[in-house]
């Protein structure tokens, strides 16, 4: 069982995507704070997170098989 990370941006580290257990991950918090273990560099940056293609602003559950996209705060036009 594993959730599925991308990174894009300024966030893109080495392959561009890794693969974290669902249980170092239950909620994108959980995950941030692992992400933050990993990649200190991420520490401190606004972050935006999308879950399956959709941006999420609070805490929000994952599941197997989740998508989870990791990227900077962008602005459209």
């Amino acid at each position: 069982m594993a959730i599925r990370v991308l990174f894009f941006g300024g966030y893109n580290f080495g392959p561009g995507e890794i693969s974290v257990k669902e249980t170092d991950a239950k909620d994108t918090e959980s995950l941030h704070k692992y992400l933050n273990e990993m990649h200190p560099e991420l520490r401190g940056k606004t972050i935006l997170t999308a879950v399956n293609q959709e941006i999420v602003r609070m805490n929000t559950r994952l599941n197997d098989g989740d998508e989870v996209a990791i990227m900077p705060p962008f602005a459209g036009g």
